[in-house]
């Protein structure tokens, strides 16, 4: 799955778009300082986690603590390898159309 369907299936069930703007704003830009290089893995897995818990909270307020917190971490590690995936499809890309 490409980065934007992991973030829209995130958010799906969130009913006010403004908070899934927002949301979706913060997880690109995290993207933006995992391409510039602007932070470490552990800040930006951890940076996931604390977006995903929200959503997951906000989703099922019910849950009890452990399994949002596994939610939480199986989206940010999810989101994390869709980061990789798309900066690895970018520089791949850029290689062909310029035929380095």
């Amino acid at each position: 799955m490409s980065l934007r369907n992991k973030i829209l299936n995130l958010l799906a069930d969130i009913p006010d778009p403004k908070r899934r703007i927002e949301y979706a704003r913060t997880i690109y830009y995290l993207y933006n300082v995992f391409l510039s290089g602007g932070a470490n893995e552990a800040e930006i897995k951890r940076a996931l986690f604390d977006i995903a818990y929200h959503v997951i909270d906000e989703r099922n307020p019910l849950l009890d603590e452990e399994t949002k917190k596994a939610k939480a971490k199986d989206f940010a590690e999810d989101i994390y390898k869709a980061f990789i995936a798309e900066s690895l499809g970018r520089i791949i890309r850029r290689k062909y159309k310029f035929g380095l």
